[in-house]
C-alpha cells in the first residue's frame, strides 16, 4: 500500500517527476545511439541501460513509499535478459549468431511500450 498516495488516487509532484525523468533517461539513449552515426558500441549495452534505469526508477519509488507497476519490473527482467543473451553469443568463443534478435529493436519497442503505458493507465 502507498504511504504517500492523496485519497483522490492522485500522484505526488515528486513521484511524476521520477516517471518522467525515467522516461527522458531512456529517450536519451536513443538519442545517443543516433549520434553514433557507425554504432561502434556494441548492441547489448543498449538494453542492459535500459534495464539498469527501469530498475533504478523502481528502486526509488520503492523507497519512497510509491506504486510501481509490476509492468516495470516486468520490462526490466526481460531488457536484462535480452541484453545478456546478445552479450553472451557475440562472444567469439560463442560463435553463435542471433540475427533475429536486434537488441536495439526490441529496446526501442519496450521503450515506446513503456512511456505509451505510462500515460495510458497514470502507472509507470
Amino acid at each position: 500500500m502507498a504511504r504517500n498516495r492523496r485519497s483522490s488516487n492522485r500522484k505526488s509532484r515528486q513521484e511524476a517527476r521520477v516517471e518522467r525523468y525515467t522516461w527522458f533517461s531512456m529517450v536519451v539513449i536513443f538519442i545517443l545511439i543516433s549520434l553514433d552515426e557507425r554504432l561502434t558500441e556494441p548492441g547489448f549495452w543498449v538494453p542492459l541501460v535500459l534495464s539498469a534505469i527501469l530498475f533504478i526508477s523502481g528502486i526509488i519509488q520503492y523507497q519512497n513509499g510509491w506504486r510501481i507497476s509490476p509492468f516495470t519490473w516486468i520490462v526490466g527482467a526481460v531488457l536484462l535478459v535480452i541484453g545478456g543473451l546478445t552479450w553472451y553469443f557475440s562472444r567469439p568463443e560463442v560463435a553463435v549468431s542471433l540475427q533475429f534478435l536486434d537488441p536495439i529493436l526490441i529496446s526501442l519497442l519496450a521503450t515506446v511500450i513503456v512511456i505509451v503505458y505510462g500515460i495510458i493507465t497514470n502507472e509507470s
